[in-house]
């Protein structure tokens, strides 16, 4: 694995350990409220669909083409997986996206619907995705009362959390 990978590799875990311990506050009871938004409309929906696009985002490494066949439209999310069974699955997949990439020379590309994108940049949409998704549900959370993990709110310095 070369350094660049490996570099954006540790951003990808940063950035999923907020997704980690968000998962890990709201419990499996939290998972289920209601949003107010279409489509996505729990906590647990986000999440779902956030692995399934990693998913797609690892078949993309391995076969060197992007799609998204294996996700849904929003509202197909069921959101009735557990905490404990999203961060298995989470576990799971990150497991495999590392080893897809270790496998590899760091010199390929991957076909993003005819654009090249190189691993650094493929993982780095990656990041955004995830970090777009979690930025949604920080916002829902100060606009619901739930309480954002400690955590969470040291590391992004978020201010009015917990007041």
């Amino acid at each position: 694995m070369t350094k660049d990978i490996k570099a954006i590799l540790k951003e990808w875990e940063t950035t999923r350990w907020n997704t980690i311990e968000l998962i890990k506050a709201l419990g499996d009871e939290g998972l289920k409220m209601k949003l107010p938004r279409k489509g996505l409309d729990t906590f647990g929906k986000h999440f779902e669909e956030m692995i399934t696009v990693q998913e797609s985002a690892v078949k993309a490494i391995l076969s060197g083409s992007m799609t998204f066949d294996g996700c849904k439209k929003d509202n197909e999310y069921e959101g009735l997986m557990t905490a404990a069974e999203l961060l298995a699955k989470m576990g799971e997949v990150d497991t495999r996206m590392a080893g897809a990439l270790a496998d590899k020379d760091g010199q390929f590309e991957i076909d993003w619907f005819g654009y090249p994108s190189i691993p650094v940049g493929h993982i780095a949409w990656l990041i955004m995705h995830e970090a777009f998704h979690f930025g949604q549900l920080i916002a829902f959370c100060y606009a619901l009362d739930v309480e954002i993990p400690e955590s969470v709110v040291k590391a992004w310095a978020l201010s009015g959390a917990g007041e």
